[in-house]
């Protein structure tokens, strides 16, 4: 059994009662690592990519602990705390704030839904679209499909849906733009503040810890294979640039990482784009490696220790309907 944990913002948990940032303190992450330490045993990625490969076996009950987005409180606040349990992780980074020096499109979203009510920011958006697009902003929305954002009211359902899934890149960013340019002055500034520096990935690199997340999280499903393909060939250069070593065999975190945002066909372009292994955000737990480039994950808050645990560590389940 292999238990695949994600982690993303890291940070005081009452910081943003607006909500779109959600952190997980370090000390919850303390103490869920304890209490998954109890009944599993922590591997890394060169564990699991020797295991698919047939070099070594997992632990009965093994535990992966992954990071995705590439943000510095991962490094500044979480690391320090797995080093001292002595528990390994990986951290799936994109490339385009290292390379550009922007914010990805989904952490810009992130901050203007932090920030701003979400019918606050539908009515900034909503006088943008009627005064320079000459449309209304409904007319631009998809509605999102059942299941998306289950947990969120309709008015942000729809803004997550079309933000992340539905709008054209050149409309998400001048969307975003409209609200995000009147929140935050220095982009440049913002993103070497947000994201880790060179010194981090590097040192990441050279502990094995470092995975590919796409180049600017954009989700694979819809899009073209070769166009995948070179996407994460630039993550993974980009990343290599930074850390200045080569990164070997790495897995990769889908961006989103569920049905909407992934596609067989995707997953397996992916695995022709060099990566070892792909981590889904569909619940789970992976009960054997056959099927390496969709394989299942919780997020924190279903396992012991986190806000809404699903399972018990003390009652594992033998399978997972």
């Amino acid at each position: 059994m292999l238990l695949i944990i994600t982690y993303h913002h890291v940070g005081h948990e009452d910081a943003w009662p607006l909500g779109g940032i959600y952190p997980v303190s370090p000390e919850r992450i303390r103490e869920q690592v304890n209490q998954l330490g109890q009944v599993f045993d922590f591997i890394g990625q060169n564990d699991l990519v020797a295991a698919l490969h047939g070099e070594r076996d997992l632990p009965e009950r093994a535990c992966l602990i992954t990071f995705d987005d590439g943000l510095a409180q991962q490094y500044d606040l979480a690391l320090p705390v797995l080093d001292s349990l002595g528990a390994p992780a990986v951290f799936f980074v994109c490339g385009q704030p290292l390379r550009e020096g922007k914010v990805l499109d989904v952490h810009k979203l992130q901050w203007c839904l932090a920030n701003m009510a979400a019918g606050d920011l539908l009515e900034v958006l909503e006088r943008y679209c009627q005064s320079r697009l000459k449309t209304r902003l409904g007319d631009l929305l998809a509605e999102a499909p059942k299941g998306a954002y289950p947990r969120d009211d309709p008015g942000l359902r729809a803004i997550k849906y079309n933000f992340n899934y539905h709008f054209r890149p050149a409309l998400r960013q001048e969307l975003l733009a409209a609200v995000f340019d009147s929140l935050v002055e220095d982009e440049t500034a913002f993103a070497e503040s947000l994201y880790m520096n060179r010194q981090a990935i590097s040192r990441l690199a050279e502990r094995g810890y470092l995975g590919l997340h796409t180049y600017a999280h954009g989700p694979l499903a819809g899009r073209r294979d070769d166009d995948i393909i070179a996407d994460l060939h630039l993550n993974r250069l980009t990343l290599e640039d930074a850390a200045g070593i080569a990164l070997g065999e790495v897995g990769m975190s889908y961006p989103y990482g569920g049905a909407v945002a992934l596609s067989p066909e995707a997953a397996n372009a992916a695995a022709r784009g060099g990566v070892s292994f792909g981590l889904t955000t569909q619940r789970g737990f992976n009960f054997d490696l056959n099927n390496p480039m969709a394989m299942f994950r919780m997020d924190t808050n279903d396992a012991p220790g986190g806000k809404a645990p699903v399972f018990s560590q003390h009652a594992l389940p033998t399978r997972w309907d």
